[in-house]
């Protein structure tokens, strides 16, 4: 019963040793992944930092090219097409449209407020909605051709 007993005990040993092995081999096994991983991820971070910069560099570097290729394209101009131009811009401020003077408003916009108001100002307010619906269609355009010609 004794002999019995010891084999028993260096069994359960075995068992307990064996269990201990696996347990501190699984904490290291997950130490090391989450390691790798946490490498891995800083990696990831360091090559979008750098790609940022790169990029950054990159359109400064666009910019000032085109800034020296406008300089020295506008240095081959005579100074006629140089007053020509200058005259050009001038004309084109000129032309921009002054502000608008404040039109008055009809508190209810919707028609049954319109029916109770006299056509003079039924037409009046019938042109500030054209007006402003045209200046928002135009803006947007404007902002969106202006941003597909922005150099990359």
């Amino acid at each position: 019963h004794l002999e019995q007993r010891k084999r028993q005990m260096q069994k359960h040993n075995r068992h307990e040793s064996a269990t201990k092995i696996q347990a501190v081999w699984r904490g290291y096994a997950v130490r090391m992944a989450m390691q790798r991983r946490l490498q891995q991820e800083a990696d990831w971070q360091r090559a979008a930092m750098e790609q940022d910069a790169a990029d950054i560099i990159k359109g400064a570097f666009r910019m000032k090219q085109a800034q020296l290729e406008a300089n020295r394209r506008r240095a081959e101009l005579s100074p006629e097409e140089l007053v020509g131009r200058r005259q050009r811009y001038k004309n084109m401020q000129a032309r921009q449209r002054p502000p608008r003077p404040v039109q008055p408003t009809v508190p209810d916009a919707s028609s049954e407020a319109l029916d109770d108001v006299g056509p003079s100002i039924r037409e009046q307010f019938h042109d500030v909605i054209q007006t402003e619906s045209a200046t928002l269609i135009q803006a947007a355009w404007r902002g969106h051709s202006v941003r597909g010609k922005q150099p990359v």
